[in-house]
């Protein structure tokens, strides 16, 4: 995926609105179907869903597998592999075909406009990445820490992450994928900080809404 050199070549790439939106799970029943709800009811649908699990022993492949044989939209899944989120994200990346894609993650709760909001910031921006203000929640200690370092309620401040973030798949193929080394967190801090690295444009759109 050759990343557009220019305006006329990055409008092309618009006019196909091919959005693949892709979701790492683990032992995620009590949360996949909420997630799934919220791609569904989104305004601007994607083209595709890929899910790769990361080794669950409980229900979430079988609810995945239910909800697939139902949905307008196709659903991939990749199970059978123990995976951390790294593993996960990259397995999922590389069985897309849309031009852009979205993580999105369970636990979160995505508004009906958030893929056609990050999409529009991408299109006026003519960036490379569009990420909300993402509030996370603060029960303990480390949610705490992570909350204020990296999840700032100020635009100014706020960092990607991937609890939610529109990527031109052109990004993978300057910057590489993620790094798989890090077991449970912190995989799209030194993503996003490589991307900056860069020079990539990174937009935040504070109007798109997850929480």
């Amino acid at each position: 995926f050759e990343t557009p050199k220019t305006v006329v070549e990055r409008k092309e790439c618009f006019m196909n609105k091919e959005i693949s939106v892709i979701v790492t799970t683990f032992n995620d029943e009590t949360e996949i179907t909420t997630l799934f709800d919220d791609i569904f009811t989104q305004e601007l649908k994607p083209y595709e869903i890929v899910v790769a699990d990361g080794g669950s022993s409980d229900n979430t492949i079988q609810i995945i597998q239910k909800i697939k044989l139902k949905s307008e939209i196709p659903i991939k899944l990749l199970f059978g592999k123990r995976l951390n989120i790294s593993q996960g994200l990259n397995e999922a990346i590389k069985n897309t075909s849309g031009e852009f894609i979205a993580i999105m993650m369970t636990g979160n709760r995505y508004g009906s406009s958030y893929l056609k909001m990050l999409y529009n910031c991408i299109e006026k921006n003519m960036a490379d990445i569009a990420y909300p203000i993402v509030f996370g929640e603060k029960s303990n200690n480390f949610q705490k820490i992570y909350c204020d370092a990296l999840m700032s309620s100020k635009e100014e401040d706020s960092f990607p992450s991937n609890h939610g973030v529109l990527i031109h798949t052109g990004v993978f193929k300057k910057v590489g994928l993620f790094f798989e080394k890090f077991i449970y967190a912190g995989e799209d801090t030194e993503f996003y900080n490589r991307a900056r690295k860069y020079g990539l444009k990174m937009i935040c759109e504070p109007e798109a809404e997850v929480v």
